[in-house]
């Protein structure tokens, strides 16, 4: 996972542990083997393609403003028609579910994963929102990878915190301090709290998480540590997760 950053898959092409780079350089100065080097996600080239048989007058026509074309989403989870959709930017977060088919019959939306484990869960009440870069951003969410994971009333979605928090642990490559401990005491924490064991209260085990994750986010050298709390972090702040006045 960590040599989905390009300069961990720069060192791991040369032979070397795939542990991502300090920047600058940056890799159009200084990439692989010591040259600059130009990196770029397949569904991008793939943009490429079509605006050079279209036209870029006709491709801007498609989406919004600033997020122009289309995009491809993954839609899994508790969805009737999981697979992979094109639409174009702009469209609304609601009618890319109803693609799918929606939750299962007798199912009530309980949350929306954006973004695969590094991105952000918004609630049942946010599907008006327009999946766009610019109106994620002002959600304070992101389209990340294109990953929409649906969970409907029958998922705990502390287990699936639990989950994303022991993938980000195993898949952390140790180069620095904040994402090898902040990624194990984040971690722990949730367990405590899924376990209805808080260190203290369920308020000061919520504050440390805080506290680790913005340590992650802010002093973690690549990606993987700064965003292994967003997961976290949104379904606390958006979703209610771990609130005090929740039973446990």
């Amino acid at each position: 996972y960590i040599c989905g950053e390009e300069t961990a898959l720069f060192n791991s092409i040369q032979g070397l542990r795939g542990e991502p780079r300090a920047k600058p350089p940056l890799p159009v100065q200084k990439g692989l083997f010591g040259k600059p080097t130009v990196v770029n996600n397949v569904e991008t080239l793939i943009n490429v393609l079509e605006i050079l048989r279209i036209g870029a007058t006709r491709y801007i026509e498609v989406g919004t403003e600033k997020s122009t074309g289309p995009r491809l989403f993954c839609l899994s989870g508790t969805v009737r028609r999981p697979g992979i959709y094109e639409v174009p930017f702009g469209t609304r977060l609601g009618d890319l579910l109803d693609l799918a088919g929606g939750v299962p019959e007798g199912r009530t939306l309980r949350a929306i994963l954006l973004g695969g484990a590094a991105g952000s869960f918004v609630g049942p009440d946010e599907l008006d929102l327009e999946l766009s870069f610019e109106a994620t951003r002002d959600a304070g969410t992101t389209l990340g990878s294109g990953v929409v994971m649906v969970f409907d009333d029958s998922v705990e979605i502390e287990g699936v915190l639990l989950r994303i928090a022991a993938f980000f642990r195993d898949e952390s490559c140790g180069q620095c301090v904040p994402c090898r401990i902040g990624t194990v005491r984040q971690e722990e924490a949730l367990r405590r709290l899924v376990g209805g064991r808080p260190l203290g209260s369920v308020g000061a085990d919520v504050t440390l998480l805080r506290d680790v994750g913005q340590a992650m986010r802010d002093a973690s050298i690549c990606g993987l540590g700064q965003t292994a709390w967003n997961a976290v972090e949104s379904a606390i702040d958006r979703l209610g997760c771990f609130a005090p006045t929740e039973p446990r």
